[in-house]
Order: structure tokens, then C-alpha cells, then sequence
């Protein structure tokens, strides 16, 4: 998925803030997913389908989740 994120340049900020904002919910992911393999912890579980819808909601359009569904 991190290679379907393309990289925004600074001077487009609506574009750039979207661009951070998906490679930081994607690093949290991967985090959680790490966790939830090395403890029976259901906390991180948790964690990851709260990022996993976060992450939907900022890659895709509102019409794009409305077809997805």
C-alpha cells in the first residue's frame, strides 16, 4: 500500500498535509500490526481497525467508499 501513496511537494499544502497524513496513519499500522502479532493483547486489535478506518477515510474519496460498500 505505501507504494500507491504518492509524494506531495510542500508548496501544495492541501496535498502535502493529505500525503502526511496517510504515511503516518500507514507507519501506525504497521506498529499495531506488529503488536497485535507478538501479544494477546485485544487493545491492539482494536488499535489497528480504529487506524484501518482512519486510513480509509483519508486515501479515498466519499464517493469512492460509497462504491466500495
Amino acid at each position: 500500500m505505501n507504494q500507491r501513496i504518492t509524494p506531495a511537494e510542500k508548496g501544495d499544502a492541501a496535498a502535502y498535509e493529505r500525503y502526511v497524513t496517510q504515511i503516518t496513519l500507514l507507519h501506525r499500522m504497521l506498529i499495531a500490526s506488529m503488536q497485535c502479532k507478538q501479544t494477546v493483547d485485544e487493545s491492539h486489535v482494536k488499535e489497528l481497525r480504529t487506524l484501518l478506518s482512519a486510513f480509509e477515510k483519508a486515501y479515498f474519496t466519499e464517493e469512492e467508499r460509497r462504491h466500495s460498500h
